[in-house]
C-alpha cells in the first residue's frame, strides 16, 4: 500500500449556525455538520463553509490553494466556463426539495431492514448484471427501457457471492475483526483453493488474489492497477447492517475488510456505502443517508466529489448524473467513485423507493450490477424487504458458487439474519450456533482492542512532497506498512562520453547540447523500437484501409489461416506503419514546444525559466482542455466524445476533468489511470530546464504530473526528471540512479520494484540477459497494461544500469519486454540517451526517428525533433556543479 505523509484535514468544515456546544464527539461533529450542511442545501440556504488549507505550494506554484476542499471543488478553465456550470461539486448545488409527505418510511424492524438490504443487494445485482458495461442507448436498443429482470434464469454475480463472504465472515469475529482474520479468509476461502476458475472476478479481487499467492501480505497486497474498484463498496452492506445506527463503526469494519484488496479510492467507496446503509437502517431521511456517506470519507476525495455531483444532478435525470461523474474514454466501469456516485444519484433520483432506484441504476448502464445493488441496499435498508416486488425476491436464490465455490449454496437473506441488528450489531457478535462454516474459516475473536485501520489516500498536497490522508473512523493509527530496505548504493559504472569506457578509446564528453538532442532522439528511438509504435502509427493509414484491415483479421481468426492475400496498398505498408515514433515522442515534443514557448535556452536564471515553465504548462494544458470541453459539449453520451487528439487514459481522463472545471491536483487525482507514465516521459524533457539540479526538475514535473496523475505516476515522474537532469548535467550512471531513488518514497510499489530491479541487474550478465528475471519479477501478470509507472520506469533504471548506459543494448533489451513496450524503451532511450549524448546515437535512428508523423497530436505532424533540441538547448548552458557521487 502506498505510504505518504499524513497532514491533518478537516473532513468538513463547520457551516453557519452550529455552535461547540452542539457536537459531542468527533464523528458526531461531522456526522452533525455533515447532516446539517445538507439539510441546508435542501432548504435553499447557502451553508457558510470555510475554505481547507493545505502546506504551501512548492516552488513557482500559484499563489492559491492546490484545491477548493469544500465549498468550491471546481476551478474554471479558460474556454470551459459553460461545462464547470454544468459539472459543479459542491454542497451549495440545490436539488429540487423532497416531495410532501412525512419524512420518514413507515416503521420497520431492525430484522425487515436488514433484510431488505442485502435482498435489495442481490435483486439489484441480478437485475443489472445483463446491462453491465452497457450505454443506456446501447439498453434501449435491445430492452427499450429494463423494468425487471431480461433473463429467464436471473443470477446474481460477484457483487452477491463477496457480500456473502465478507458477511459470514463479519458475522463470526463482529467488532472484533482484523485485517489478519481477513487476510487468512481469503487465503483459506478463496485464493488457496485449487478448485474453481474465480470466473466474473474483477480486477482487483483478480489482482488482489494474485498478489497473496506471491506471498505478498495486506495491505501490500491491495497495491494493483484497480485498487480504486467498486469491489470493496459492492460487498460494503453487510457492514452497514452490522453496525445499524453507528456510521463510522460501519466505515471502520469496512477499512478493515477492504485493506487486503483495496487503497484510497476503493476504501472511501466501500466506507460511504457502509455509512449510507447504516443510516438507512435507523430509517433516517435521504438527507441524513447521504451526510451519513459523506462524514466517514475525506471531502476532498474523488469519491465524495462524485457523490455530491451525482446527488446534485439526481433531479435533472439519469443523463445528468451520468454526465456529473462517468470519465469518458475509458473502457472499464468497475470505478469505485463513479459506481458509488451513481447509486446514490439514482438513490436520491427515486427518493428512496426501492423500485425506481434499482431500476434507475440499472438503465444508467456501466457497472450496472454493482449500482444496483448498492442502490438496492440503500433502498432495501430503508424501506425494508417487504418493499421490495415479491417476483424479483422470489427470484433470489442461494448462491451457485460461480465466482466462489466456496459460497455455494449460502443464502444472502441468511446472512442478514445473522447480521440483524437483534443479534447485537455494533459489537462483537457472539457466533450463532447456526453460523454456516466455510473451509478454514477461523475462531470467533474476543478481544476488542485491535487498532483500526486508516486507509490511506493518494491524494497529495498541489505540488509538493506532502500527502494527504484522513482516517474516516477517527482512528489516528495508520496500519503497519512493510517497506523495504533500500539498497546501500547501485553498482558503480560509468556512462559512455564521461572519460573510461568500457576500455576502448573513451569518447569525448558530450555537450549540453548534445545530451538533449541525443534525449529527444533516443526517446523517439526508443518509442519507434516497442511494437505498439505500429499501432498507434496505424491510426494515420486511410478509413477504408483500416477497416479492411480489420475485416480480414476477422476472416483470418474464423478460418485458421495465418497470411492472407491483400491488396499492394497494405501488402506495402504506407509511410505511416514504417518503423517511427509514435505517442510518447509526440507528448515529449508538445513538452518540449510548451518549454521553447516559454523561453527555455534564452535565459540562464533557473529561477525565472522555472517559473515561466509552470505559466506556459498550464496555458497549454487550458488550451487543450477547452478543446475537450468542446468535443464533450457535442457529444450525445458522455462516452461517446469524439476529441481532436490520441491520448493514454490518464491524460485523456485529466484533460476531461480540467474542461469540467477541476484544477490540480484533483484533475490528476480523479483519474482511473492515475498510476501511468504519461508524465515520466514529459518529464524526462522537462528536466532540461534544471540540468544537474535533480531537486528542481523533480519539482518541476510534479507541478506538469498533478495535471494527469497521481501517487506512482507522480513519482515516477519526479524519479525520471531527477535521473535526467543529472545526466545532462554530467553525471554518470551512479548520480542518476541515485537521483531517480531519492524521489520514490519508501513503502510505495514503485519505490520496491525500483529497489528490486536494480539488485537484479547488478546480478545479470548485460541487459537481455537481465530481461527475463524483470518480465518475472517486475511486470504485472494479471492487468495487462504495460505503461504503469510502478513498472515501466525500475525497468528503465534497471536496464540503463545492467546495459552500462549504452542506449544501443538498453532499448532493444527493453523493446524484448513486450508487456511494456509501448513506453520502457521511450523512457530508457530518454536516460541512455542524455547520458552518452547525439557521439553515441547511430545514424540510422537519427534519421529515422527525428521526424512526427502526428499519430497522437496531428498537429505536430512533420516535427523535427534535430530542431526542436537545437531551439531547447539555446545559448551555451553555463558550468554545472560537479554531480556527488551516491
Amino acid at each position: 500500500m502506498i505510504a505518504m505523509l499524513v497532514f491533518p484535514v478537516p473532513l468538513f468544515v463547520p457551516a453557519a449556525g452550529v455552535r461547540p456546544d452542539e457536537i459531542e464527539s468527533t464523528h458526531d461533529s461531522k456526522f452533525a455538520l455533515a447532516r446539517k450542511a445538507v439539510l441546508t442545501w435542501y432548504e435553499g440556504e447557502l451553508p457558510a463553509l470555510s475554505k481547507a488549507s493545505l502546506p504551501s505550494p512548492g516552488r513557482g506554484a500559484p499563489d492559491r490553494p492546490a484545491v477548493d476542499r469544500v465549498t468550491r471543488g471546481a476551478w474554471p478553465s479558460p474556454g470551459a466556463a459553460s461545462v464547470w456550470h454544468r459539472f459543479r461539486m459542491d454542497l451549495t448545488t440545490r436539488p429540487v426539495p423532497p416531495p410532501p409527505g412525512p419524512a420518514c418510511p413507515p416503521a420497520r424492524t431492525p430484522h425487515d431492514r436488514a433484510r431488505g438490504a442485502l435482498l435489495g443487494l442481490a435483486v439489484g445485482d441480478a437485475l443489472g448484471a445483463p446491462a453491465e458495461n452497457l450505454k443506456p442507448s446501447e439498453i434501449r436498443r435491445r430492452w427499450g427501457r429494463i423494468e425487471g429482470f431480461v433473463s429467464d434464469d436471473p443470477a446474481g454475480t460477484d457483487d452477491t457471492e463477496y457480500a456473502i463472504f465478507s458477511g459470514l465472515l463479519l458475522a463470526r469475529h463482529g467488532s472484533a475483526l482484523t485485517v489478519a482474520h481477513v487476510e487468512r479468509a481469503w487465503h483459506r476461502w478463496i485464493a488457496d483453493l485449487d478448485e474453481g476458475p474465480f470466473r466474473g472476478a474483477g480486477f482487483s479481487e483478480r489482482g488482489t488474489l494474485e498478489n497473496l499467492r506471491r506471498g505478498l501480505a495486506a495491505p501490500i497486497s491491495a497495491q494493483h492497477r484497480h485498487a480504486w474498484s467498486d469491489g470493496l463498496a459492492m460487498r460494503a452492506a453487510p457492514f452497514g447492517v452490522y453496525a445499524a445506527g453507528n456510521p463510522a463503526e460501519a466505515a471502520r469494519l469496512v477499512a478493515i475488510d477492504g485493506t487486503v484488496s483495496h487503497e484510497g479510492e476503493g476504501i472511501y467507496g466501500g466506507q460511504a456505502v457502509a455509512a449510507g446503509v447504516a443510516a438507512a437502517m435507523t430509517g433516517a431521511g435521504l438527507a441524513s443517508i447521504i451526510a451519513a456517506a459523506l462524514s466517514v470519507i475525506p471531502m476532498d476525495s474523488w469519491t465524495a466529489r462524485s457523490l455530491r455531483r451525482a446527488v446534485a444532478a439526481a433531479d435533472r435525470g439519469e443523463r445528468a448524473v451520468r454526465t456529473a461523474v462517468v470519465i469518458g474514454g475509458y473502457p472499464w466501469t468497475d470505478l469505485a467513485p463513479e459506481a458509488v456516485g451513481l447509486a446514490f444519484g439514482a438513490f436520491t433520483a427515486a427518493r428512496g423507493d426501492f423500485r425506481a432506484s434499482v431500476l434507475t441504476a440499472v438503465n444508467m448502464g456501466r457497472d450496472a450490477d454493482t449500482t444496483a445493488a448498492v442502490a438496492g441496499a440503500l433502498a432495501g435498508a430503508l424501506n425494508g424487504a417487504s418493499a421490495i416486488p415479491p417476483t424479483w425476491s422470489s427470484a433470489i436464490t442461494p448462491s451457485r458458487g460461480t465466482c466462489l465455490p466456496t459460497i455455494q449454496g449460502h443464502h444472502i437473506q441468511d446472512v442478514a439474519d445473522l447480521l440483524a441488528p437483534h443479534r447485537g450489531g455494533g459489537t462483537c457478535a457472539p457466533t450463532p450456533a447456526n453460523l454456516p462454516t466455510l473451509r478454514g474459516a477461523g475462531n470467533c475473536a474476543t478481544s476488542h482492542d485491535a487498532p483500526a485501520p486508516t486507509p490511506p489516500s493518494r491524494a497529495a498536497s498541489a505540488y509538493g512532497k506532502g500527502r494527504v490522508g484522513g482516517s474516516a473512523a477517527g482512528n489516528p493509527h495508520p496500519p503497519t506498512t512493510r517497506t523495504t530496505t533500500p539498497d546501500r548504493g547501485t553498482p558503480t559504472t560509468t556512462a559512455p562520453g564521461t572519460g573510461t569506457g568500457t576500455g576502448t578509446t573513451p569518447t569525448p564528453t558530450p555537450t549540453p547540447a548534445s545530451r538533449i538532442e541525443a534525449l529527444l532522439l533516443t526517446l523517439s528511438a526508443g518509442d519507434a523500437t516497442g511494437w505498439p509504435s505500429a499501432r498507434h502509427r496505424a491510426t494515420r493509414m486511410p478509413d477504408w484501409t483500416r477497416r479492411l484491415t480489420r475485416e480480414l483479421d476477422t476472416f483470418a481468426e474464423l478460418n485458421a489461416t495465418t497470411t492472407l492475400p491483400v491488396p499492394l496498398a497494405l501488402n506495402q505498408p504506407p509511410e505511416p506503419l514504417r518503423l517511427g515514433p509514435s505517442d510518447d515522442a509526440e507528448w515529449a515534443a508538445f513538452t518540449a514546444l510548451t518549454l521553447i514557448g516559454a523561453g527555455v535556452g534564452r535565459t540562464t536564471d533557473p529561477d525565472e525559466t522555472d517559473a515561466a515553465a509552470r505559466r506556459a504548462l498550464t496555458r497549454a494544458w487550458n488550451s487543450l482542455a477547452a478543446e475537450v470541453a468542446a468535443a464533450s459539449a457535442r457529444a450525445p453520451e458522455v462516452e461517446s466524445a469524439v476529441l481532436p487528439l490520441r491520448a493514454r487514459i490518464s491524460v485523456r481522463a485529466g484533460l476531461g476533468n480540467l474542461a469540467a472545471g477541476l484544477r490540480p491536483p484533483a484533475t490528476g487525482h480523479d483519474n482511473p489511470h492515475f498510476f501511468d507514465d504519461a508524465a515520466c516521459v514529459r518529464a524526462a524533457v522537462l528536466a532540461v530546464v534544471h540540468p544537474g539540479d535533480p531537486a528542481a526538475a523533480a519539482e518541476l514535473a510534479e507541478y506538469d504530473a498533478r495535471f494527469t496523475q497521481d501517487g506512482d505516476g507522480v513519482h515516477g515522474a519526479r524519479a525520471m526528471a531527477a535521473a535526467v537532469a543529472s545526466a545532462l548535467g554530467g553525471g554518470g550512471i551512479d548520480d542518476a540512479v541515485t537521483a531517480a531513488l531519492a524521489q520514490l518514497p519508501p513503502g510505495t510499489e514503485i519505490a520496491r520494484n525500483a529497489h528490486h530491479a536494480l539488485r537484479l541487474a547488478r546480478a545479470a550478465d548485460g541487459a537481455f540477459a537481465l530481461v527475463p528475471a524483470l518480465e518475472h519479477h517486475i511486470v504485472d501478470h494479471v492487468y495487462s497494461y504495460g505503461i504503469a509507472a510502478a513498472e515501466t520506469v525500475p525497468v528503465a533504471l534497471a536496464l540503463t544500469v545492467a546495459a552500462h548506459g549504452h542506449a544501443t543494448e538498453a532499448v532493444p533489451a527493453a523493446a524484448c519486454l513486450s508487456r511494456v513496450a509501448d513506453s520502457a524503451p521511450a523512457l530508457v532511450g530518454a536516460l541512455t540517451g542524455a547520458l552518452g549524448g547525439s557521439a553515441v546515437l547511430p545514424t540510422a535512428w537519427r534519421e529515422t526517428c527525428r521526424t512526427l508523423v502526428g499519430c497522437a497530436l496531428p498537429r505536430l505532424a512533420g516535427t523535427d525533433l534535430v530542431a526542436l533540441a537545437a531551439q531547447l538547448a539555446g545559448p551555451p548552458h553555463p558550468p554545472q556543479p560537479t554531480p556527488q557521487k551516491g
